[in-house]
């Protein structure tokens, strides 16, 4: 059986260890990206079946990343978690039509489990 792929874009690294451990152990093949700047282009190569991206992110910002998935034939159908501590979106981004065909948009003080049960519902549909 082929392990559904998810790629995590996140900069703090004791949440992704977190969430990649969370992963794996339901049987998740899990790539972290820990920079902005070098995400679209690996993304591309990789073609995961989702992508949680967080919002605040050194170099390239989360929402860039979003428009360049949704930009992009080979991934712009591919499910996307978004997640922010931002209490308010700016317009710009929340309004914005990629931003509206996320997956799901969610609050970070949303708890792992809470997460990881959102992505594994969406894999399993």
């Amino acid at each position: 059986m082929i392990k559904k792929h998810i790629v995590i874009i996140e900069n703090d690294r004791l949440y992704s260890q977190d969430l990649t451990k969370w992963f794996i152990s339901l049987g998740y093949k899990i790539t972290v990206i820990e920079d902005g700047d070098v995400a679209c282009d690996e993304i591309e190569a990789m073609a995961p079946d989702l992508i949680i991206i967080e919002m605040m992110l050194p170099g390239t910002t989360g929402d860039y990343i979003l428009q360049h998935i949704r930009q992009c034939p080979v991934i712009k159908k591919v499910p996307v978690i978004f997640y922010t501590n931002v209490a308010v979106l700016p317009n710009s981004i929340a309004n914005s039509k990629d931003f509206l065909h996320c997956t799901h948009v969610i609050k970070s003080e949303v708890s792992l489990q809470h997460l990881v049960e959102m992505a594994h519902d969406q894999l399993a549909s």
